[in-house]
């Protein structure tokens, strides 16, 4: 029926309830980084290294990137610290 079936278990990580496993959302470094790739050889070849500017998403990324980890860790660790919450 050229149809696919994406397992449950695998379907789990591509989606932001994955929390800080969310696949999806750590994929999007990767073009990110690509970006620079030119950057970071001439680096390797020549030293120096690359500004933040030369990331134009980088904020945004790592802010995505963080709220899931700290969302994740607010809930599930440091909450259930608190006497009486």
């Amino acid at each position: 029926t050229a149809t696919y079936r994406l397992p449950p278990e695998y379907a789990a990580v591509l989606t932001p309830a994955a929390g800080p496993d969310n696949l999806a959302q750590t994929a999007v470094f990767i073009p990110l980084m690509a970006q620079v790739e030119d950057q970071a050889v001439d680096c390797f070849a020549n030293g120096g290294g690359i500004p933040y500017s030369a990331y134009p998403r980088f904020q945004q990324v790592m802010a995505e990137s963080s709220d899931a980890i700290h969302d994740t860790a607010l809930v599930e660790a440091i909450v259930p610290t608190v006497p009486g919450l």
